[in-house]
């Protein structure tokens, strides 16, 4: 019967763990880009939805259904990577900005989950 040094074991207990994160990261991948292209899709469907929408709010309408033509197009045009890179540079170029927005967000998804419905 052979058993395995230490050293042999904990360097296969790390190699099993590399490729559970390896796995992991690609199928979260795999999911966002699912979502990112449903996600275009569904905002091509509303801003079609606004621009056949009634005369009251027409300039309105076509403005926002322009602005969600524009963020449809740059989700089918960028994979997940270049996402997380632009969101980056915004970051970078805003910081005071960005960290209202992440207050803003925290706080939004602090009252979801913590809803009493």
């Amino acid at each position: 019967m052979t058993t395995k040094s230490l050293p042999d074991q904990v360097t296969d207990a790390a190699s099993q763990i590399k490729d559970k994160v390896n796995d992991l990261s690609r199928s979260a991948t795999e999911k966002l880009e699912a979502t990112r292209v449903a996600a275009a899709g569904g905002l091509d469907s509303t801003a079609s939805a606004l621009h056949n929408s009634g005369e009251k709010v027409a300039d309105l309408a076509h403005g926002t259904a322009d602005k969600l033509n524009s963020s449809a197009k740059y989700l089918r045009n960028k994979d997940v990577p270049g996402i997380f890179s632009d969101l980056q540079a915004v970051v970078r170029k805003n910081p005071g900005i960005s960290l209202l927005v992440a207050g803003f967000v925290g706080f939004a998804m602090a009252r979801a989950l913590t809803s009493n419905d």
